[in-house]
């Protein structure tokens, strides 16, 4: 039986990359496309693993979607995905909870291993953000 995954990006095409990651990986992957509202949907599908890009458009960013979700279940997995590789943005992402930190640029494999390492209960910080 696969497991549940969700995937939060704006925008489109790496929505759909990240869904066939996650499908390869043997997830149900349900994707949204903003933060606004959706909050309730995500916490009644049960997700093994969130991938949360960081600046979403809409009313919500991304931290404040993952905030909300991990007051309501602090067992989620998020990973964070975004292009921002600054040590606040990290610094902030893991204050609210988020497991895992990926810059966009990153390679297929790094997401991945990600994903893995997040399942497994551990942090996981790419090299982007580890140097910086």
């Amino acid at each position: 039986m696969p497991g549940r995954a969700v995937v939060v990006e704006d925008f489109v095409l790496l929505s759909q990359v990240w869904s066939a990651l996650l499908t390869s990986m043997d997830y149900s992957v349900s994707v949204y496309h903003d933060g606004d509202n959706i909050a309730d949907m995500i916490l009644e599908l049960e997700p093994e693993i969130i991938l949360m890009d960081v600046n979403l458009e809409g009313a919500k960013t991304g931290i404040e979607l993952s905030e909300e979700l991990l007051k309501e279940n602090p067992n989620l997995k998020i990973i964070a995905l975004t292009l921002q590789s600054g040590q606040d943005y990290v610094q902030r992402a893991l204050e609210v909870g988020m497991r895992g930190y990926v810059t966009k640029n990153s390679k297929v494999e790094v997401i991945k291993e990600a994903i893995e390492e997040v399942i497994k209960g551990n942090i996981y910080l790419c090299e982007d953000v580890r140097v910086s």
